[in-house]
């Protein structure tokens, strides 16, 4: 069961607390600057675009150089004996078809057999990858080292190599923030939104490329300031929302789009009042409907993820519904704890129990 947006900031829509908007200059400035960082975002893509057009015609005109000058594989023939004017003479024969037969060999040994489209060396390549992430936190961190090693090859043209890439790195940058301290995790974060970023730009169609974007942009938006988490929260929303139309089976999106329900019905009074002021329409949501995400998550894959267990009981004890939180409590608790996000929902849990366990 994938593990995504573990850390619960990285969902929060972004509007801190306290924060007071006294001066309407200060509005009017912001919303400026919004216009122009969408402006601004969109000469990014645009940039990042290109540089992975100009990257793959490079690969493709080295690929085509290196078919050209390559050394010519001698082609197994055979001799025949042609009798000219009376005498015997050995004749070297190419096979059928001659050099056009070694051109022609060359391009088919090049192109493998496909499953699901994708070339069948790089299913076994994620295949492994996809079960390392879904390991312990040193099956995480061996993961991210394999695919960063792949970075330079022809995995580059695809948004699937990508989006794991993000992925990979994301979970690192946990690892390594546990290890080595905040500014190493913001790194990788930001490393992660480029690549899913990547993702989404050779295939707007792949749910997981839109998955991993939001919860990158997410996690960067912690790191930019208040401005930027309010937008993260719509983009966020809008990217799971895509997700989840594209593969409605997965359970990952659901939670994801729970929790962006859970955070809005948490937002403070003052909260709301900020939102209300910076937008004309600010984000709603009720805790039935995060509700109703985290059940949905648990029915796709049902008894294996702990945090969604969490957040099922954690909306419960909004509804008022202690005997259900505490069922839910408990099931997560039982529970094994692997990795690093496991940890953490098990601490949570941990403090829940006592206060609602009668």
């Amino acid at each position: 069961m994938s593990h995504f947006m573990k850390d619960k900031t990285t969902l929060t829509i972004g509007i801190g607390a306290g924060v007071l908007i006294g001066a309407s200059g200060f509005v009017i400035y912001y919303k400026l600057k919004r216009k122009l960082d969408k402006e601004l975002s969109i000469v990014t893509d645009t940039v990042c675009n290109l540089k992975l057009e100009i990257h793959e015609l490079k690969e493709r005109l080295g690929e085509i150089e290196n078919a050209r000058t390559r050394p010519k594989r001698r082609v197994t023939g055979y001799y025949s004996v042609h009798a000219s004017s009376g005498e015997e003479e050995d004749v070297y024969e190419e096979p059928t078809g001659g050099e056009e037969y070694e051109q022609s060999e060359l391009f088919s040994a090049e192109t493998s057999t496909l499953v699901n489209g994708i070339p069948a060396p790089d299913v076994d390549l994620y295949s492994t990858v996809d079960k390392m992430l879904e390991g312990s936190d040193k099956d995480k961190e061996d993961a991210f080292n394999l695919l960063q090693e792949k970075k330079n090859s022809h995995f580059s043209h695809s948004a699937d190599y990508w989006w794991r890439l993000a992925k990979a790195s994301f979970f690192f940058g946990q690892i390594e923030g546990a290890r080595k301290g905040e500014e190493r995790k913001k790194e990788l974060v930001y490393e992660a939104r480029q690549h899913a970023q990547a993702a989404l730009i050779l295939d707007e169609n792949s749910a997981h490329a839109h998955q991993w974007y939001a919860i990158t942009l997410g996690t960067v938006a912690e790191y930019e300031g208040m401005q930027a988490k309010i937008n993260s929260g719509y983009d966020f929303k809008e990217h799971i929302e895509r997700a989840i139309q594209l593969s409605p089976t997965d359970p990952s999106p659901h939670h994801l789009l729970g929790r962006w329900c859970y955070s809005v019905y948490m937002l403070t009074w003052i909260e709301r009042k900020v939102a209300s002021t910076l937008f004309a329409t600010p984000p709603t949501a009720t805790i039935d409907e995060a509700l109703g995400h985290f059940i949905q998550a648990e029915e796709l894959n049902p008894g294996v993820w702990k945090e969604n267990m969490l957040y099922i009981a954690k909306s419960y004890i909004e509804k008022k519904d202690y005997d259900s939180a505490v069922m839910w409590l408990e099931k997560g608790s039982g529970l094994s704890t692997i990795s690093q996000d496991d940890k953490e929902a098990q601490k949570e849990i941990d403090g829940l129990l006592p206060k609602y366990r009668r």
